[in-house]
């Protein structure tokens, strides 16, 4: 069935693969950061890890949310003495959630390069009307 009106997206991060060690001392703790439109959430930051698991669901809210859309997701290094450092990023139309649940392995690159940094397992649901 599709579906014209998204109401919410659930986000399923269950893990990810081959993280750049960002961290000058020890290993990366990485987080994943979802957006879509007005709406984020973040899931929880793995401590020393360059392949993180999750398994977290993450609820949008889809008030808002416009064709064309994109659902926004970045994973980061978390730092506590400095600013957090992007580990890579994908982005997902919306239009490809609206027939059903998508799960698959997303390659994340650097925003605007087509560098390859790491691999994101995530699932997407969208409900509505």
């Amino acid at each position: 069935m599709t579906i014209s009106h998204i109401d919410k997206i659930e986000c399923t991060i269950y893990s990810a693969k081959h993280l750049k060690d960002d961290d000058f001392v020890g290993k990366s703790d990485p987080y994943v950061y979802i957006k879509c439109g007005m709406h984020s959430k973040k899931t929880k930051v793995v401590s020393g890890s360059t392949s993180p698991t999750w398994d977290e669901v993450v609820i949008i809210d889809g008030e808002g949310l416009i064709g064309g859309s994109t659902l926004e997701i970045a994973v980061y290094d978390h730092d506590t003495l400095t600013f957090d450092d992007a580990l890579g990023h994908v982005s997902i139309p919306l239009d490809s959630l609206r027939n059903g649940r998508v799960e698959g392995h997303y390659k994340l690159q650097q925003k605007h390069k087509s560098d390859y940094k790491g691999e994101l397992h995530a699932a997407f649901l969208a409900t509505g009307h």
